[in-house]
């Protein structure tokens, strides 16, 4: 009788161990996946911003309205560049008491 009240106890010390790790290992599992959703983030943002870097200092009629694929950090990215006629008054949003002004995104990705 003893060695099977020993055993039981071993089987549910070790159900209460794996218990304990699971429990450990499930938000350290969900923290590592945003932390790598949040580095994807982080190189999109870092090769959007060079592209945009690009486009800033070309003529506006220059640019041409385009899709390409962009490899960054062994990643390959679809980047669409198009152009819209915008008139200013659609550019610029007036307050009531015109002290802020509102600049609607221009940047599109896809």
């Amino acid at each position: 009788m003893k060695r099977g009240s020993l055993l039981v106890e071993a089987l549910v010390t070790l159900i209460i161990i794996v218990f304990a790790f699971g429990v450990a290992f499930v938000p350290s599992w969900s923290l590592l996946r945003k932390t790598k959703e949040n580095s994807e983030l982080i190189s999109l943002e870092e090769l959007l911003l060079n592209k945009c870097e690009e486009l800033t200092y070309l003529n506006v009629s220059s640019i041409v309205p385009q899709d390409s694929y962009e490899e960054y950090n062994g990643v390959k990215y679809k980047v669409s560049i198009s152009k819209k006629n915008i008139e200013s008054s659609d550019i610029f949003t007036l307050t009531s008491d015109s002290t802020f002004i509102t600049f609607p995104e221009i940047t599109i990705v896809l």
